[in-house]
């Protein structure tokens, strides 16, 4: 009887474990990246999540450019406080001058949740999309005024110049001068304190 709980303690155990335990994923079979209505769609499977900081659509093919929209909100944070999303993430993207097949470069990277997960490296996939697929960019905003029962478009005021930054005065230089020196003589003081001294076998036996 003893012998039967152990062995169903022991199977409860190891189902449990199993189940904790991190799904196997492959990053570039395993998440989907796909191109639809205007937006690259990276889809990653149950159970792991996509770190925003590492997320890039890029151009590699030539002519044009694109520009990538503001990214949808993210789901949730990992153990380190990163935002990260789970299931699909919906990238728009816009483009000009674009021709033929684009060819778009979708950078990612996916973790695995639970004990055992890990992170994988930033992952790369190319996605070949139609130039007809993808949105053109808005052109250059205008604004429309009504003279004599016409309209006119006139184009946005330009943005004031930043404020010119004054370059540092005679005084200011040296005293930055005088600090510096201070500085080095401080930490040439520093470095004479009993505290260093065990130091200085473990440094000549590196050199």
């Amino acid at each position: 009887m003893r012998t039967l709980k152990f062995l169903l303690l022991s199977f409860l155990v190891a189902v449990t474990s199993h189940a904790q335990r991190a799904p196997r994923l492959d990053p570039e079979q395993d998440v989907k990246v796909a191109f639809n209505k205007g937006a690259v769609v990276v889809t990653v499977p149950e159970g792991a999540h996509l770190k925003k900081s590492f997320m890039a659509v890029t151009l590699k093919s030539k002519p044009g450019s694109v520009k990538v929209g503001l990214l949808p909100k993210t789901t949730g944070v990992d153990e380190l406080g990163d935002p990260v999303w789970h299931g699909a993430v919906r990238i728009p993207v816009t483009g000009e001058g674009l021709n033929g097949e684009v060819q778009l470069e979708v950078q990612y990277q996916p973790c695995t949740e639970g004990e055992g997960g890990v992170c994988f490296p930033p992952t790369t996939q190319l996605l070949r999309v139609k130039a007809g697929e993808i949105p053109a960019g808005k052109a250059t905003e205008k604004i429309e005024t009504k003279v004599e029962g016409k309209v006119e478009a006139l184009p946005l005021p330009a943005p004031a110049a930043a404020a010119a930054v004054p370059a540092p005065t005679a005084p200011e230089r040296q005293g930055l001068f005088l600090a510096l020196i201070l500085v080095f003589l401080a930490g040439m003081g520093a470095s004479l304190t009993p505290c260093v001294y065990p130091m200085i076998p473990i440094t000549m036996a590196i050199i």
